[in-house]
């Protein structure tokens, strides 16, 4: 997440709204990466105020890096990237959980192709 303090409360929670409803453990994992506003303050109000999502940071922005250290830190047994300024449609989660499911041997799903 890079510069996203003015919309992440809002997005994170409908974000974890989403995951709550499919009524299986999950943990959100928020990468904070460079950014310069008060992204980092949010993200770790949001893993004080949750306890299914948790807040990491990284010094530089950096969306590689801070996806190689969401998923190396996740310990689930999938895992699923989803951009947390909702740019893609929540319906996303449930079909990727459903594709996971139907696909032994893979554990990651992420928006893109």
């Amino acid at each position: 997440v890079h510069n996203e303090a003015a919309r992440m409360w809002s997005s994170a929670t409908a974000l974890r709204r989403q995951m709550k409803s499919l009524g299986q453990p999950f943990e959100m994992i928020i990468v904070e990466n460079g950014s310069v506003d008060d992204t980092q303050i949010v993200a770790e109000a949001l893993s004080t105020r949750f306890h299914d999502i948790r807040c990491l940071s990284l010094p530089d922005a950096s969306l590689g890096e801070a996806l190689k250290l969401g998923i190396t830190s996740a310990t689930g047994e999938k895992v699923l990237y989803y951009p947390l300024d909702l740019s893609v449609d929540l319906t996303f989660i449930p079909k990727s959980i459903r594709l996971l499911d139907e696909a032994p041997g893979f554990s990651l799903n992420t928006p893109w192709r």
